[in-house]
């Protein structure tokens, strides 16, 4: 009985994977959420490495960076519901084009001040474009079958935390001879500019004729 379940759950999520592939809109948002999702959660996990090493922050500055960051990640859980007038596949977009540009003048900066002020500013884009993506998500897919396609959305989602890391330390590692601020810099900037290569293939999913659910 129980390898007849798991054949079953397999058999599953192997329809709703095919289901997913012939719906190219939702497939391809999936593949770029991959990309983005994994990027921003990177930043997320080596926040903490990046202020002390690169910016030489104590432990106490760390701790007050890491709770503008969380305060940043409320108050855009707050102000997603005004970007429920707009467009939301032009307000993703827009989201994931600010987000390394406000990633990429953080690591211009040197001064604590800035940098933390920074960091709440990241906070609040971070949340609107995991807030907006779901409800993005929600509206691509039918709904009827909304609790299966977002078991698969679970999915992609934790294959974002896979690739990240690994670039992270791959860059920071071959520019560790400029210096530990430069290479997790360079890091830094590396994952914003992932995030940014990501509204390449989003560009792909405006174009496609929207689905019917």
């Amino acid at each position: 009985p129980s390898s007849l379940l798991h054949t079953e759950g397999y058999d599953i999520h192997k329809t709703t994977f095919k289901k997913i592939y012939n719906n190219k809109k939702i497939f391809w948002f999936l593949i770029t959420y991959i990309f983005y999702a994994d990027a921003m959660m990177t930043i997320a996990f080596f926040v903490t490495l990046y202020l002390s090493k690169a910016l030489n922050f104590t432990e106490g500055a760390i701790k007050i960076g890491g709770v503008v960051f969380l305060l940043g990640t409320i108050l855009g859980g707050f102000f997603t519901r005004f970007l429920q007038r707009y467009d939301q596949t032009r307000s993703l977009n827009v989201l994931l084009i600010l987000w390394p540009i406000l990633l990429f003048i953080t690591t211009l900066f040197s001064n604590h001040i800035l940098v933390v002020a920074s960091f709440g500013l990241t906070g609040i884009v971070f949340s609107m474009v995991f807030a907006v993506s779901r409800s993005f998500y929600s509206s691509l897919v039918p709904v009827a079958e909304r609790a299966e396609y977002f078991s698969v959305y679970v999915i992609f989602e934790r294959m974002g935390a896979i690739f990240g890391p690994l670039i992270w330390s791959s860059v920071s590692s071959i520019f560790f001879f400029l210096g530990e601020s430069a290479a997790y810099r360079i890091a830094m900037i590396t994952t914003a500019v992932i995030t940014a290569g990501s509204t390449l293939s989003f560009r792909k999913i405006q174009k496609m004729k929207n689905p019917h659910p």
